[in-house]
């Protein structure tokens, strides 16, 4: 092989080893993110437990309450109201 078929195939070598570190380079800041965002996804799904958790609590808790502030109320002779 005469010395530009060497250097134009050194060429195409260097050429493909920089576009092959250059997407290695991607794919692990690509890998990254997603890891980031996989976090991001717990810390959220957690705090949605948390909040659902809560909620029950209150629904729980509201419930006694609604129902004996909801009791009909019938009026007596006298004019006092008492429940029913």
């Amino acid at each position: 092989m005469s010395v530009s078929l060497f250097e134009q195939a050194n060429e195409m070598v260097a050429t493909e080893r920089r576009a092959r570190a250059k997407l290695e380079e991607r794919v692990g800041m690509l890998e990254k993110r997603d890891i980031d965002k996989r976090r991001r996804l717990e810390r959220l799904e957690t705090a949605m437990e948390r909040i659902d958790r809560v909620r029950s609590l209150l629904v729980q808790t509201t419930e006694p309450m609604v129902s004996s502030v909801s009791a009909p109320i019938t009026e007596e002779r006298n004019g006092t109201a008492t429940p029913a």
